[in-house]
């Protein structure tokens, strides 16, 4: 797409671009359920994106404690208290874990039936 310009999954178009800095290291999807403000791990994954910020494969990971506790202290600084939540999470060399995004509810792909199964 041309600069300045982005097509979605619904076809629409935009103006809007948004920017994010550039994180070099190993990126974690790591997945939690909350309940009375006490988080709990569901799974991990670790990502290759490729050149081109595309994943490439996806691997079943227990992450190191350092990802989880981060995890856990982004959702209670967000004031998360209740549910499912997804954070991806960019282990640098410079700086440790870094938040890439939270998303309040369950992962997507195959991963939502193993946070389901933690809802339940």
């Amino acid at each position: 797409c041309p600069m300045g310009s982005y097509n979605d999954l619904y076809c629409t178009t935009g103006d809007g671009l948004l920017v994010q800095e550039l994180l070099a290291g190993e990126e974690y999807s790591v997945n939690f359920v909350s309940t009375g403000g006490r988080h709990y791990l569901t799974d991990a994954q670790r990502y290759d994106k490729g050149p081109c910020f595309r994943i490439l494969q996806t691997e079943w990971v227990v992450p190191d404690p350092a990802v989880v506790q981060y995890g856990k202290r982004v959702l209670d600084v967000l004031g998360v208290r209740e549910g499912a939540s997804h954070l991806e999470i960019m282990v640098t060399l410079e700086r440790g874990p870094v938040l890439v995004e939270l998303n309040a509810r369950i992962a997507g792909g195959s991963t939502s039936l193993v946070s389901q199964k933690a809802i339940v």
